[in-house]
């Protein structure tokens, strides 16, 4: 607590808005983001791998929470709490510094670059420390989201990369059975949302390479297209089903599980019958 209230001795009103523009870089809307435009328009391998990953980090982060149910330091006496509207549930480990050293840790390792390094190193780092200047998570929820998040990118990867090579979909198929067991032990909005996104993902990682088959390469406007497009409709659908659906956890999990089932199929459907990739 002490730590937290050194950083946040610092605060002013110009440091509130630069460490929440900071702290948004581990929300799930900037992964769906990336995801997307890797999956829509670099490598649709690349995007399942960072999908699967991503998702299935989350998915231990939301059930370490849950089972360790450790408190906020929201609410404590002299810490100030911001974005509090994004720190729903317990506290350690970090979700945001996880997300995060996930997601940089696995670019890292896959293209290991110097300046992707520094880069990563620098994103994670500053997350976590928005985590803590924000006021609600401590050192130790950070740390622990940094370490889970290392050694879940090597595990994982290990994982991916058996089921690939050995052309064996069922050790994914038994991963997401594992997660959807969980929904009847986590009785967590975010979990019901990570399960749902993982959910679509497995289902349109079955469905696109069989039946779909679209191409990722286009011209640079086809790309603005499909990114602008196609996540325009996300957030669309995002918001209306929001509203349309009661405020249950099960609608937690088939609102995500619709957002990835649009990335993933309907989507790439819609680009290959507009025949986007043709010149």
């Amino acid at each position: 607590m002490e730590l937290i209230k050194l950083i946040q001795s610092f605060s002013n009103p110009f440091l509130d808005i630069v460490f929440q523009l900071i702290t948004m870089m581990g929300e799930d809307i900037f992964f769906m983001f990336i995801t997307a435009v890797i999956y829509w328009c670099i490598d649709k391998e690349l995007g399942y791998k960072l999908g699967f990953l991503t998702l299935t980090s989350a998915t231990v982060n939301c059930g370490v929470k849950d089972l360790l149910k450790i408190p906020r330091p929201i609410g404590e006496p002299g810490i100030r709490s911001l974005r509090v509207q994004t720190a729903e549930g317990y506290s350690f480990p970090s979700g945001h510094t996880q997300n995060t050293t996930t997601l940089w840790f696995f670019f890292m390792l896959q293209f290991r670059r110097a300046w992707l390094y520094m880069i990563g190193i620098l994103i994670i780092v500053l997350v976590g420390i928005s985590r803590l200047y924000l006021g609600v998570h401590t050192p130790l929820d950070v740390a622990g989201g940094m370490i889970i998040g290392v050694v879940w990118v090597i595990v994982w990867s290990s994982v991916y990369e058996i089921s690939r090579k050995q052309k064996n979909k069922s050790i994914l198929i038994i991963a997401v059975a594992l997660a959807l067991i969980g929904l009847l032990e986590f009785k967590d909005a975010n979990y019901y949302k990570v399960v749902g996104a993982l959910t679509g993902l497995l289902i349109g990682y079955l469905i696109e390479p069989r039946f779909i088959k679209f191409e990722e390469k286009a011209s640079f406007l086809q790309q603005i297209f499909k990114v602008s497009f196609g996540l325009a409709v996300a957030y669309a659908l995002r918001l209306a089903l929001k509203s349309a659906l009661p405020e249950i956890l099960i609608s937690d999990f088939f609102r995500y599980l619709i957002l990835l089932l649009w990335i993933t199929i309907a989507a790439p459907l819609l680009f290959k019958t507009l025949k986007v990739n043709e010149k």
